[in-house]
């Protein structure tokens, strides 16, 4: 977990991306890491095999690219054990999730009031609404227990559709 916010940080400090071009970084990573948190037991894919762990890489452009990192459970009666009982599945963790999930929503935050054409926020210290101009994504609510760990998300898209996740 302290990983993934030093991450964060020495990423901010890199003079390579500044401003708002860090916005967009910020986005794809909480999109990558809500997809995790969502198939974290998905064993079969449309494309075959388990969910292939999501993460994103900046070079002159940031872009989400799969990791092939799995893990075995040893479960005979699955539908999609192997001849000897194990099942595939990501290698992915739901509270490293989370926390990538809440040091990105944070990390747009602290965007906000440079990046105010593409994002706007408010953040009360147990909520945290992103609104998004001209994107996919009309807008993130983002709440938090007592030691800032996510306990739900909100997201609506511009269609007005929207899905909750509970930690």
């Amino acid at each position: 977990m302290k990983l993934i916010l030093m991450t964060l940080f020495l990423f901010t400090l890199n003079s390579s991306f500044a401003g708002c071009e860090l916005l967009e970084r910020y986005k794809l990573g909480l999109e990558a890491h809500s997809l995790n948190l969502a198939n974290l037991e998905t064993t079969r894919t449309l494309e075959g095999g388990a969910y292939k762990k999501k993460t994103v890489k900046c070079d002159k452009r940031c872009q989400v690219i799969e990791k092939s990192q799995f893990k075995l459970r040893y479960e005979p009666k699955h539908p999609d054990a192997n001849s000897d009982g194990y099942v595939v599945y990501p290698d992915i963790t739901a509270k490293e999730e989370s926390v990538a999930i809440a040091a990105f929503a944070k990390s747009i935050h602290g965007l906000s009031q440079s990046c105010e054409e593409e994002v706007e926020t408010v953040y009360t210290g147990n909520s945290l609404l992103i609104k998004y101009n001209a994107s996919p994504i009309k807008l993130d609510i983002l709440n938090f227990d007592n030691s800032d760990n996510i306990t739900s998300w909100l997201r609506e898209d511009a269609s007005g559709r929207t899905k909750v996740i509970n930690f």
